[in-house]
C-alpha cells in the first residue's frame, strides 16, 4: 500500500496542519500563560494510544530515520518493556521511546495528541479542562474561561479518518465500526523490527 496515494491520508495530513494552526493560535492568544518550547519535553512522558492512521503516519517518519536513531529507539523500547508501567507513579513514568536527547525523532510525524499537549484540552464528557502543570497555573479543572481543544473532536476525527482509510483500502467494515487504538510502543516495535 502506497499511503501517499490514498485520499484518506491526504485528508489526515490536512487535519494535522489544522491542528498545528489551532495550537499556534491558542499559543498566540495565551503566550503569557503557556511555556511550551522546543527544549521542554515534559509532555513526552505519556505513552499515548493512537489510531491506525496515526500509526501509519508515524511509520512514514520512522522510514527516514538513520540507523543510529533507530538503535536508540530500540534501546528505549527495551527499557520500557522491562518496566511495569501501570504500577509507576507519574514521576516514575518513562519518556516516549521516540525522545532522543530531548528531541522527538519524528516530530513532523508525531500523533495528534502530541501536537496538542500544552494547550488546554477539554473532555466533553466530564467537562474537565486539563493542560501541562507548567502552563495556566491559575486554571481549574472545570474552567471554561480558557479556549480549549476538544478531545472528543480529536478522537472522532482520527476514528473517521481511519474508517475512511480502511474502506479505501478495500476493508469491509460497517459505518459504526470503531477501529481499536494501539499503543505507540506496539507501533514502534512493529516499525523498527523490535520484537521483544
Amino acid at each position: 500500500m502506497i499511503i501517499e496515494n490514498l485520499e484518506s491520508y491526504r485528508v489526515y495530513l490536512e487535519f494535522i496542519q489544522k491542528i498545528d494552526r489551532l495550537f499556534d493560535d491558542i499559543y498566540s492568544q495565551y503566550s503569557d500563560k503557556m511555556h511550551c518550547d522546543k527544549q521542554c519535553f515534559e509532555c513526552c512522558k505519556n505513552l499515548v494510544s493512537i489510531s491506525f492512521i496515526e500509526g501509519l503516519h508515524l511509520q512514514e517518519g520512522i522510514k527516514n530515520l538513520d540507523k543510529q536513531t533507530l538503535q536508540a529507539i530500540r534501546k528505549n523500547l527495551q527499557e520500557i518493556k522491562s518496566l511495569d508501567v501501570k504500577k509507576l507513579s507519574e514521576d516514575q513514568k518513562p519518556f516516549c521511546p521516540l525522545l532522543i536527547n530531548g528531541i522527538c525523532a519524528v516530530y513532523d510525524h508525531r500523533p495528534v495528541i502530541c501536537r496538542c499537549f500544552g494547550a488546554p484540552l477539554a473532555d466533553d464528557v466530564t467537562g474537565e479542562v486539563r493542560t501541562c502543570p507548567k502552563n495556566f497555573p491559575d486554571m481549574r479543572e472545570k474552567d471554561y474561561t480558557f479556549r480549549a481543544i476538544s478531545t472528543r473532536m480529536l478522537s472522532t476525527q482520527t476514528v473517521l479518518l481511519t474508517q475512511y482509510l480502511l474502506k479505501e483500502t478495500g476493508k469491509d467494515i460497517s459505518d459504526d465500526y470503531i477501529p481499536p487504538l494501539t499503543s505507540i510502543v506496539e507501533v514502534l516495535e512493529y516499525s523498527t523490527g523490535e520484537n521483544l
